[in-house]
């Protein structure tokens, strides 16, 4: 072989060598480039689906803060309840006191007197019968 051909020869196998050591080097950049795309596609959809539970979790925060006013208010219309059946009771308990007395000061000026529970069972009746003339 003559240093034409060999140089001719060096010049092809080096032109060979470098066809195929670009190749690899692009395929190796192609395999990193979807790899690259399949990784930003999932950031993208974890983010997404983080956007979606960020929303979820605002609007359960808005409904439990919903919540507890209303039992804040429930709770305030039960202290007031609670309050006034409270009162209702002392003001009962005064008028038993208020009533016994006027029994004991009654029994002894000597006049007749009807026992308590014969005066309430009298005004039921009464109260039951104004209720059925109402509704007939």
């Amino acid at each position: 072989m003559t240093n034409a051909s060999s140089e001719y020869l060096s010049i092809v196998v080096g032109a060979i060598i470098g066809g195929i050591i670009s190749w690899l080097i692009y395929s190796r950049q192609k395999h990193t480039s979807n790899q690259q795309d399949h990784t930003l596609e999932s950031i993208k959809k974890l983010n997404e689906f983080q956007d979606n539970t960020l929303k979820s979790i605002e609007r359960i925060d808005v409904n439990h803060e919903k919540m507890l006013e209303r039992l804040n208010d429930s709770d305030k219309r039960h202290d007031k309840v609670l309050s006034t059946i409270v009162d209702l009771g002392k003001r009962i308990e005064y008028l038993v006191e208020r009533q016994d007395t006027l029994q004991k000061s009654l029994k002894s000026s000597g006049a007749i007197i009807e026992p308590t529970s014969q005066i309430l069972s009298d005004e039921s009746e009464a109260s039951l019968h104004s209720d059925k003339k109402g509704k007939n």
